[in-house]
């Protein structure tokens, strides 16, 4: 089954935000979550789906360009070069002990917040380059965006949303999983009615993914979890 393209609901202007105050209450009231973190939730969703993410597919089914297959290894060597920039800046920040002036705790708690978002991006980049790895190995082809393109499109917006909440709620200790009801093969659970329920919000008209759609999301979500916290524990 393909996966569905959304009429999302994009934060465009200024004071745009993803999920107003009333939608904030409503879904801390249905799932017994705490009203900040849903708010620092539809912070994340408001970039998400603002113009400063623009989607791109990179990959198509269609015989490869050399140009395409040129860019696409120096780009793959740009992203090994990232990948090992941060890990560096890592492992320096990993062997200082940081201290704050008296009274200013908040300090301390935003430096690990800060530690955490490079841990973050060193799993982003790895997963990044392993799911390129791996769509490559699988018979994918790059080619430039001036050249014919065929086949469907992608709603990378969807799988960015999705993330933001899957991860939201195995931040929240909730867990992260999908039930199969026997004869019927639907996919339900608390975290698919917590997904569509912002989704419904965060469309216009509004919409809601199929079990099935939201259940690809979740594995795939499942795993880049899982690299992040291999390298975390590192």
């Amino acid at each position: 089954m393909a996966r569905q393209i959304l009429p999302w609901r994009y934060c465009t202007k200024p004071g745009d935000t993803a999920l107003n105050a009333q939608q904030l209450d409503q879904l801390s009231v249905q799932f017994a979550l705490p009203a900040e973190d849903l708010a620092e939730l539809s912070e994340r969703l408001t970039w998400a789906l603002g113009p400063h993410y623009r989607p791109r597919s990179i990959f198509r089914a269609l015989e490869a360009g050399p140009k395409g297959e040129t860019v696409f290894d120096e780009a793959m060597r740009e992203l090994s070069k990232a990948h090992n920039h941060l890990e560096k800046a890592h492992l320096k920040l990993r062997s200082l002990s940081i201290s704050t002036p008296v009274g200013e705790d908040r300090y301390q708690s935003r430096y690990q917040r800060l530690f955490g978002l490079l841990l973050r991006a060193i799993a982003n980049i790895e997963t990044v380059e392993e799911g390129f790895k791996e769509a490559k190995a699988a018979g994918m082809a790059a080619a430039l965006r001036d050249l014919p393109v065929k086949g469907g499109v992608k709603d990378e917006r969807r799988s960015m949303v999705c993330g933001e909440i899957i991860r939201f709620w195995d931040e929240m200790g909730r867990n992260v999983s999908y039930s199969t009801a026997p004869g019927t093969s639907e996919r339900k659970g608390e975290l698919i009615r917590f997904i569509n329920a912002i989704v419904a919000f965060v469309t216009e008209p509004s919409a809601q993914l199929t079990g099935e759609t939201i259940k690809d999301e979740i594995t795939d979500m499942k795993r880049f979890l899982s690299i992040e916290r291999r390298l975390t524990e590192q």
